[in-house]
C-alpha cells in the first residue's frame, strides 16, 4: 500500500512540475537558442519576388543574381551554388534560370531554397 502511494505521489509531483500540465509539449516556453521564424519572409507573404542578374566585378568571373522581395534583397548569389570553387555563372541566362528556380521554391514554402547539383544539371547550368 505504501509503495503504491509513493508511486502516485511521484507521478503527481512530475505532473505538477510539467509546465501547463501538458505531456505533449504544448505550453513550452520559446526555445531560447533558436530565433523566432518571423525573421525570414513567409512564402505566402504579399511580396513580389523577382530575380535580378548582374555581372560579377569583385574578382569572380561570370554572372550572379539577387532574389528580391519587393525592393529588398533576400538572397545575393554571386557564385554557382552547390558547386565547389568560387566562380560565377557562364551566362546571364544560366544565372536567371537558377534564380527563378529558387524563387519557385520560396513561393512554394521550400525553405531554405537550396539548389542541388542535379537541379543545376537539369537547368543546363554547366559546372
Amino acid at each position: 500500500m505504501q509503495k503504491s502511494l509513493l508511486i502516485i505521489l511521484v507521478m503527481l509531483a512530475g505532473y505538477a512540475c510539467n509546465p501547463g500540465g501538458s505531456v505533449s509539449g504544448e505550453g513550452k516556453a520559446e526555445d531560447p537558442v533558436r530565433p523566432p521564424a518571423t525573421s525570414r519572409p513567409e512564402p505566402a507573404e504579399a511580396g513580389v519576388w523577382s530575380v535580378r542578374t548582374f555581372s560579377n566585378s569583385d574578382g569572380n568571373s561570370g554572372y550572379g543574381f539577387d532574389i528580391l522581395n519587393g525592393e529588398k534583397i533576400y538572397v545575393h548569389q554571386p557564385t554557382i551554388p552547390a558547386v565547389q570553387g568560387v566562380r560565377g555563372f557562364s551566362s546571364e541566362a544560366n544565372a536567371k534560370a537558377c534564380g527563378e528556380l529558387m524563387v519557385y521554391k520560396i513561393r512554394n514554402g521550400i525553405l531554405p531554397p537550396s539548389v542541388s547539383v542535379a537541379e543545376l544539371d537539369s537547368l543546363g547550368v554547366s559546372r
